[in-house]
C-alpha cells in the first residue's frame, strides 16, 4: 500500500487483517519462529561463558562455533 494511500484504504485494509481468521494464524505462526529463534541464540551465552572463563573457549562454546562456521 503506497504511503498515500487514501484513509478508507488504510482502514478498509486494518478491518481485514483484524477480521480475518487467517491473518491472526499467520500472525502467531510468525510470533512462535521469532520465539523459537530467540530462544535458539547462544550469543548471548556463548559470550557470558566466555567472560567468566579465562578467555579460553570452553568445549560446548568452541563445538557451537565449529558447527557455526562449518
Amino acid at each position: 500500500m503506497p504511503r498515500t494511500a487514501p484513509t478508507t484504504e488504510i482502514r478498509a485494509a486494518l478491518d481485514r487483517l483484524v477480521s480475518e481468521p487467517k491473518f491472526r494464524t499467520a500472525a502467531g505462526m510468525h510470533g512462535d519462529a521469532v520465539d523459537a529463534e530467540f530462544r535458539s541464540d547462544t550469543l548471548i551465552a556463548d559470550l557470558e561463558e566466555l567472560a567468566r572463563s579465562d578467555g579460553k573457549a570452553r568445549p560446548n562454546v568452541a563445538a557451537r562455533q565449529k558447527e557455526t562456521f562449518a
